[in-house]
């Protein structure tokens, strides 16, 4: 992944042509290739998302809004917890003003005490993601790795019950969401910002408005 970040992200050029091919992708609709994230947990390297229009957009059953005037739909390839070994394609909102930074050196992260280059992968922001198996699969990853039930929250969203993980580190807590979608399993990646209520307003509504599907 840090290979994959770097190739990205090594030069603005590279950016703009980056953010180039999503508006591409945005131009073609939601639905069509919908299904093709995959999760490398089996299939090796996974396919890009399609974006879909501005404004909103499906992965696989799942369709999403959100307001684009406060934030900017990124993709990012995401490590699936609790061992972060594998990992998926997943759309990735970010406030709209951290997207204009990206690939520049001009954000600090965690207790970095310098500029770093800015990267969608440690932005604060909601990352959903397609996973291939049953939520039983992921649930019993964690136990399997010595997480108790107490460690692991009920969640419900958008009319799902599954499960809620929170994860800390260098660059603050990130709250994982699983929820059972079509024989598959959602997972919702949530990372949010002191200092950016208006961001976190929209994200909050994103989560609000998810339309899961069978």
């Amino acid at each position: 992944m840090r290979l994959t970040k770097m190739l990205r992200l090594a030069h603005p050029m590279m950016l703009s042509v980056a953010l180039g091919l999503v508006a591409c992708h945005g131009q073609q609709g939601g639905e069509a290739g919908a299904g093709l994230a995959t999760s490398t947990e089996t299939e090796g390297p996974s396919t890009p998302l399609p974006m879909g229009p501005a404004g909103h957009g499906m992965i696989g059953p799942v369709a999403y809004t959100f307001d684009d005037e406060e934030l900017t739909r990124t993709e990012v390839q995401l490590p699936v917890p609790p061992r972060y070994r594998d990992e998926v394609w997943a759309v990735k909102l970010i406030p709209r003003e951290r997207a204009e930074l990206l690939g520049q050196v001009a954000c600090r992260y965690g207790d970095s005490a310098r500029d770093e280059v800015c990267t969608v992968e440690d932005e604060a922001g909601l990352a959903l993601a397609m996973l291939e198996r049953p939520i039983a699969d992921y649930r019993k990853n964690f136990a399997d790795s010595g997480f108790g039930e107490e460690q692991l929250g009920s969640v419900e969203i958008g009319g799902r019950i599954g499960f809620r993980y929170t994860a800390s580190g260098e660059n603050g807590g990130v709250e994982y969401n699983f929820l059972p979608v079509a024989g598959r399993t959602l997972m919702i990646a949530r990372k949010t910002e002191p200092d950016a209520a208006a961001a976190n307003n929209a994200i909050g509504a994103v989560v609000a408005g998810l339309r899961l599907e069978d």
